[in-house]
């Protein structure tokens, strides 16, 4: 005889419904309930994805050369190498993780290039686009750690 499955209840004092994951979960749970309300999540999604793909696309041709390459190049680098590390990097990031260290790594070249020391220019860089993306300055350090530590490694493999 199988018996029915029933849930686990909660556990005592916990909220599932105000954690962090819970509207994660939904969205990957949710079953539409009908076609047409398939096709108008699905057009007001894809709308605002495609408005925000237009304006990456839009703003990656200079960003996506002038940050990296640029910043490869700062190191002492040389053009051949940096162009092969951009691309090598590009090809292991996503477009939001390139547009945000690209924008990074101009912003410390620039603040670099108007006189300040390294550390003031990396201070000024990501508390600059930190507050231009609406984020602190720490989450955008935890995002662009592993970014960087990709672009070390496509640095050191290119010839």
């Amino acid at each position: 005889m199988v018996l029915p499955h029933k849930p686990n209840p909660p556990l005592k004092g916990s909220n599932f419904a105000e954690s962090p994951a819970a509207p994660a979960l939904a969205r990957a749970t949710k079953k539409p309930d009908s076609r047409a309300n398939l096709v108008a999540d699905t057009q007001k999604t894809g709308l605002a994805a495609m408005k925000y793909a237009i304006a990456l696309i839009a703003l990656l041709p200079a960003a996506a050369q002038a940050g990296s390459t640029e910043l490869c190049m700062d190191m002492g680098a040389s053009s051949s190498k940096c162009s092969c590390a951009t691309t090598t990097l590009n090809s292991n990031i996503t477009l939001e993780e390139r547009a945000l260290y690209d924008s990074v790594g101009d912003t410390f070249l620039s603040a670099k290039s108007g006189g300040s020391d390294v550390s003031e220019a990396w201070e000024t860089a990501f508390s600059t686009v930190a507050a231009q993306n609406n984020m602190t300055t720490e989450d955008l350090l935890l995002d662009m750690a592993s970014v960087g530590e990709k672009h070390e490694d496509a640095i050191s493999s290119c010839q």
